[in-house]
């Protein structure tokens, strides 16, 4: 979460959400501000898409850096 600030980003951005109930904000910014990383399976449970690149011209799913 600490690295190239992605903490910092992510808590900056909770309060551009209107939630509702109003009490999420806060939830969220004690979980993000005392969390050292971040489940991406919780994020599938609330169903938030996982970003996957693919190739251009075989539509493989590119699951690596390069």
């Amino acid at each position: 979460m600490d690295l190239n600030h992605f903490r910092q980003d992510a808590l900056a951005a909770i309060h551009q959400v209107r939630w509702m109930p109003a009490w999420g904000e806060e939830r969220h910014l004690q979980h993000g501000g005392a969390r050292p990383d971040w489940c991406i399976s919780r994020q599938r449970l609330w169903g938030v898409p996982i970003l996957v690149f693919y190739c251009d011209a075989c539509r493989t799913p590119l699951l690596d850096a390069r």
